[in-house]
């Protein structure tokens, strides 16, 4: 058993926008970002190592967090937009973490991780308004984006032993996420509801841990999730993560 905690400090370091070389209006460089981190957790192993259960409570405090918005710039053409960096004024994210790990038979393995968070600016104000609006916005207290306020991780693997042929592990692995936003402005347009993804795996090993083989499908019931959004010139960009995957990796050591 073991209890321990920190204090960090950290930074990221400052830059340029390339945008203002063609429009003035465009911020021409934004300052470093700092934060402060504090953690307090435990880390335990029972069942002669057949159990590990771990939890932490962590704090981080922001100051000029970086982040990305986009200006509009006249063209000859007409007008288009250009990414930029700015500094957010003050940001926290607090949270619980908890993992555990256990081997409750021979060659049966089960994971669980949850995650409570919350992620908000505490000031972050006169920023320009996205793309396509004017003026300015107060973006205070509007939760960080892709902050999901939950997440929890289910694993489940078995080793059947197939004697001199090697070993075969079916896995099941489930995600649920609460939901998330994908811009500052949190609006119903980058909101991200909360969602569940189910991944299969069906491996093999070969004696001696040479050679490998695995059969997959990810995204098993082909969830659809928006993983970023984006305010441009015509409107808001959207990305999504991948749909139901299948296929078969091989591997060899040598």
């Amino acid at each position: 058993n073991m209890l321990y905690g920190t204090v960090s400090t950290g930074f990221r370091s400052g830059g340029f926008n390339g945008g203002s070389l063609t429009d003035p209006r465009v911020p021409a460089g934004f300052g470093p970002e700092d934060v402060t981190a504090y953690e307090i957790g435990s880390k335990n192993r029972f069942l002669d190592d057949r159990l590990q259960l771990n939890a932490a409570v962590y704090r981080n405090e922001f100051s000029d967090l970086q982040v990305q918005n986009q200006f509009i710039i006249q063209t000859p053409n007409g007008a288009t937009t250009t990414s930029v960096i700015l500094n957010a004024a003050k940001a926290h994210s607090q949270g619980i973490e908890l993992e555990l790990q256990a081997v409750p038979m021979d060659r049966l393995n089960v994971g669980l991780s949850a995650t409570l968070m919350e992620a908000e600016y505490d000031r972050y104000a006169n920023t320009p308004a996205p793309a396509n609006y004017s003026g300015f916005v107060d973006y205070s207290g509007n939760r960080v984006p892709y902050s999901p306020r939950y997440k929890l991780t289910g694993l489940v693997s078995y080793d059947i032993e197939l004697g001199g042929s090697g070993t075969l592990r079916p896995q099941a692995t489930v995600l649920w996420s609460g939901d998330y936003y994908n811009t500052d402005t949190n609006t119903v347009l980058d909101r991200q509801e909360a969602y569940a993804k189910l991944d299969l795996r069906l491996g093999w090993t070969s004696p001696g841990q040479r050679y490998t083989a695995e059969a997959f499908v990810n995204n098993v019931t082909d969830e659809i999730v928006l993983i970023r959004s984006t305010f441009g010139s015509r409107g808001l960009n959207q990305s999504y993560d991948a749909p139901r995957m299948w296929g078969v990796r091989v591997g060899a050591r040598f």
